[in-house]
């Protein structure tokens, strides 16, 4: 499942920056952490164009060794959108 078709990534961007609530695949995730996009990547200037590969954590969810299972790695910018402020609060 992709969310390249409406991700709100523009050529140029800057990585988002660690603790930002994204979108991704339906779910809020907050960015965890930076790490490299893997070697064996092919064209990774297309794949990973901010130049990171994200690793997301689930909102909710509480950050323990036993949940680590529930995070996100390796993915690109282009497959999450960044949440608003307003997005993000609960009601």
């Amino acid at each position: 499942m992709s969310n390249e078709a409406w991700t709100d990534f523009k050529p140029g961007d800057a990585p988002v920056p660690v603790g930002v609530v994204v979108e991704f695949r339906g779910r809020d995730y907050e960015v965890e952490e930076h790490i490299t996009p893997r070697p064996s990547t092919p064209d990774p200037k297309e794949n990973y164009p901010d130049g990171v590969a994200y690793v997301l954590w689930p909102v909710g969810v509480a950050k323990k060794f036993g949940n680590r299972d529930q995070s996100v790695v390796q993915v690109r910018r282009t497959s999450f959108r960044v949440k608003t402020v307003d997005q993000t609060k609960e009601c």
